[in-house]
């Protein structure tokens, strides 16, 4: 599988205003004639990614693809769908195509990009929607009413379906094994474990994470084991999360932890919040290499056991990844 993140960011869409992104240009072009280094490309390679190019604008949307390219899903419709939709209506098979969509749950960022989602206008175009709450039909119509948004759902030129998903229960979906489990959010929420040709993709936002141990999470567990790739809510830093209770968000250091006692090989620290910028990113990072470092001395040291090395980092807009 391939895994692209086309929205990272939680709440609403966010970005640095113009006078800011100066400034960071600015401090890469003082670092870049302090360092003596001549070549430009070396330079940036080994340079702070987030500084270069900020942690992307968009809300939520995840484009889950076989290697081959041929089978492939979409998890939310937050603005980042608007980007990758461009992209599917600008393919040679755009007008015969099936496109499935899973939805986690019906949150305005989660959702804002739908109508602006190329392929919803475009004849032969099949468009499924899947969902485990059964009221997706209606909550995904509201939006296409006035005065939310001018065109009426009737107007929509593809052919539109609604399935609801049963929980907890793996369902075979264009080529891929979907199981939903229930996350904690304020309103129902769910993540997907997806599953194909042996590699696993857990999706795991929003969730706010309170439920950690094996007991609390019960019949949900099993959306961190056996998991390769991991796309976690880290919406917040240690102090803001302890500062917004309920509020259906978590933190990375709670991420990690389970990702080391579970065995996840790879966790992604998602859902950035729109008042975050990279520097706070960097913060985040050091404070988290700190904490990992911690984490696995102990369990050398048989304080703790069986904690697994995880590869980790936070997402940033348009990053790839292939298991």
């Amino acid at each position: 599988m391939k895994i692209k993140l086309y929205g990272i960011r939680g709440s609403l869409p966010s970005n640095l205003l113009p006078s800011e992104q100066v400034a960071f240009h600015t401090k890469v072009l003082e670092d870049y004639n302090d360092s003596g280094e001549k070549n430009v490309q070396a330079f940036l390679r080994n340079y702070n990614r987030f500084a270069l190019g900020g942690l992307g604008t968009d809300t939520t949307s995840i484009y889950v693809v076989s290697d081959d390219e041929e089978n492939d899903l979409i998890i939310d419709g937050g603005s980042g769908i608007r980007r990758l939709g461009n992209v599917m209506a600008s393919t040679e098979r755009s007008t015969t195509r099936q496109i499935d969509i899973l939805m986690t749950h019906f949150h305005w960022d989660h959702l804002i990009g739908l109508p602006f989602f190329a392929p919803l206008y475009q004849k032969g175009v099949e468009v499924n929607f899947y969902c485990v709450e059964g009221f997706c039909e209606t909550a995904l119509k509201t939006i296409f009413k006035k005065p939310f948004f001018p065109v009426p759902f009737e107007s929509l030129q593809s052919e539109i379906y609604f399935h609801t998903l049963p929980a907890r229960e793996p369902t075979e979906l264009n080529g891929f094994q979907v199981t939903p489990y229930r996350l904690q959010h304020p309103d129902p929420c769910w993540g997907y474990k997806i599953e194909k040709n042996g590699k696993t993709y857990s999706h795991c936002v929003d969730n706010e994470g309170e439920r950690i141990s094996r007991e609390d999470l019960g019949a949900d567990l099993p959306l961190y084991q056996n998991v390769d790739l991991c796309y976690f809510d880290a919406q917040y830093s240690i102090s803001d999360f302890f500062d917004r209770p309920s509020w259906g968000h978590s933190t990375a250091q709670i991420g990690l932890e389970i990702a080391m006692r579970e065995g996840i090989k790879q966790m992604i620290f998602a859902h950035h919040d729109p008042s975050t910028t990279p520097e706070q990113i960097v913060e985040m990072a050091n404070d988290l290499q700190v904490f990992y470092d911690k984490k696995m001395n102990l369990s050398t040291n048989k304080t703790e056991h069986n904690l697994h090395p995880v590869q980790w980092e936070f997402a940033q807009e348009g990053t790839e990844f292939i298991l």
